[in-house]
C-alpha cells in the first residue's frame, strides 16, 4: 500500500514541472544503460497519504549529490539494472513517514513496483548517503530475485533461537550484535540482506575481519556473491576485488574531496537554507490549514469588543469599592 501510494506521488509529481530529468549512461545508440537522476524542484505533498517529498535543494546542490550518485551507479554492469528494474533514481531531498503522529525522516525507500528509486541526501552526510544508496539499490535486486519477502535459506544463517524485531526505526548508534553487520540488519530479513550488501560495497575491508571472525556473517557474504553471480556473471571475484582497491586510501583521495564538498554545500543549507524549504508542520498549515490545523476554542469574554471589556474590567475594580462603601453607610445609618 505504501508503495502504490509513493508511486502515485511521484507520476503524479513526473508530469509536471517539479522533476528535472538528468540521464546517465546513454550508450551512442541512445538505450538507456543506467537510471536515470532525478532532481525533484518543488515540493509536493499528498494529504491523503503517509509520506512527504518536500523541495531538495538548490541546483548546486543537486549536481553536487549526483556526482556521489553517479559515481555509486557507474560501479555495477548495466545488466544489473536491467535484471533489478531500476528505471529512475530521484533526489527528493527529504522524505519523511508520520507514523502515530510522529514524522521521522527516511533516507530512500525502493519502490519496486513503480521502478523508482527515492533518495534522500539532504539527511546524510557523503559516507552514510553511499551505504543509502547501495542499500536500497539491493532491495530492488532481491525484489527480481523473488526472495525479498520470503527466503528460507537466509533465515536459516541466523541461529534457530533468533527472531528479526520488525522494528524498522533502529539507528546505526545502536549496539550490534553476532552474526550482522549492523543493529538494523536484526530488523527483518530484507534489511539484513541490504546492510550486509551496502557494507560489503561501501566497507569491504571491514566486511573482510567479520567474515574471518563471525561464520553467520561468512556464510551471508557467500550467499549474496554466489546469488549476484547467478544473475550477473560481470559481478564475479574481479569485481568485488576491483570494489575493494576503490576503498583503499589511494584511491579514496578523489572520493573524500567530493565528499568534502558535499558535507560543506550541507552544512552550508542548514544555516542557510533556500526560501522554498519550509519545515514540515509548517507546509502542510500552509497548504492544508483546515485539515492541520487544531480548532481555537474561545471563551464568551474574548468575543466580546474592547470598549465592553473596558467597561466589564472597571465595574470589576470599583464594584469592590462600592460594596465597602454602602456596608460603611449601612453602620452609621443603623448606630443611634
Amino acid at each position: 500500500m505504501v508503495e502504490f501510494i509513493l508511486a502515485f506521488i511521484c507520476m503524479s509529481v513526473g508530469n509536471c514541472a517539479g522533476l528535472d530529468s538528468r540521464s546517465v549512461g546513454q550508450s551512442p545508440m541512445g538505450r538507456l544503460t543506467y537510471p536515470d537522476v532525478i532532481q525533484l524542484t518543488e515540493p509536493r505533498v499528498d494529504p491523503g497519504a503517509d509520506y512527504l517529498l518536500t523541495y531538495p535543494v538548490s541546483n548546486e546542490a543537486f549536481q553536487m549529490s549526483s556526482i556521489i550518485i553517479r559515481s555509486e551507479l557507474a560501479l555495477y554492469p548495466s545488466s544489473l539494472f536491467a535484471f533489478a528494474q531500476i528505471r529512475k533514481v530521484i533526489d527528493c531531498g527529504g522524505i519523511w513517514c508520520k507514523v502515530g503522529g510522529e514524522w521521522y525522516g527516511l533516507g530512500g525507500i525502493a519502490l519496486c513496483r513503480s521502478h523508482i528509486l527515492l533518495l534522500n541526501s539532504v539527511a546524510h552526510d557523503s559516507h552514510q548517503l553511499l551505504d543509502v544508496i547501495h542499500h536500497e539499490l539491493f532491495h530492488f535486486v532481491d525484489n527480481s530475485m523473488g526472495t525479498k519477502d520470503y527466503d528460507v535459506e537466509w533465515q536459516s544463517f541466523n541461529e534457530p533461537s533468533f527472531k528479526y524485531t520488525k522494528i524498522r526505526a533502529l539507528t546505526s548508534y545502536e549496539p550490534k550484535r553476532s552474526g550482522f553487520v549492523s543493529y538494523y540488519a536484526t530488523s527483518d530479513a530484507c534489511e539484513d540482506k541490504a546492510e550486509t550488501f551496502s557494507w560489503m560495497l561501501c566497507h569491504p575491508e571491514i566486511v573482510e575481519q567479520l567474515v574471518t571472525n563471525d561464520q553467520t556473517i561468512a556464510r551471508k557474504v557467500n550467499c549474496l556473491k554466489k546469488r549476484l553471480l547467478s544473475i550477473c556473471p560481470e559481478i564475479n571475484e574481479e569485481f568485488w576485488t576491483r570494489i575493494t582497491k576503490r576503498r583503499t586510501e589511494q584511491l579514496r583521495v578523489e572520493l573524500e574531496q567530493r565528499q568534502k564538498q558535499h558535507d560543506e554545500r550541507l552544512r552550508s543549507e542548514k544555516e542557510n537554507p533556500p526560501k522554498q524549504y519550509v519545515r514540515i508542520e509548517e507546509y502542510l498549515q500552509q497548504q492544508y490549514s483546515p485539515a492541520v490545523e487544531k480548532p481555537v476554542l474561545h471563551t464568551p469574554l474574548e468575543s466580546l469588543s474592547g470598549s465592553v471589556k473596558l467597561f466589564l474590567l472597571l465595574l470589576a475594580l470599583l464594584t469592590p469599592v462600592s460594596l465597602v462603601i454602602a456596608f460603611r453607610g449601612s453602620r452609621v445609618v443603623a448606630s443611634p
